[in-house]
C-alpha cells in the first residue's frame, strides 16, 4: 500500500467518525434544544504527505 492510500484511509475513517459522533450527539442533545456542529476541514500539506502533493 503507498502513503496516498494509506492517508486516504485514515482521513476517510476520521471523517466518517467525526460524522457519525455528531450525529448520535444531535439526536442525544436535540430534544433539548442543543445544537450540534462539526467542521471537517479538508487536506493540509504536511511533511508527512508532501509526496502526495506533487
Amino acid at each position: 500500500m503507498k502513503l496516498k492510500e494509506k492517508t486516504a484511509l485514515v482521513t476517510g475513517s476520521s471523517r466518517s467518525i467525526g460524522k457519525g459522533i455528531a450525529q448520535a450527539l444531535e439526536k442525544e442533545l436535540g430534544s433539548r434544544n442543543i445544537t450540534v456542529n462539526a467542521i471537517s476541514p479538508g487536506w493540509i500539506e504536511t511533511a508527512l504527505n508532501r509526496d502526495f502533493w506533487q
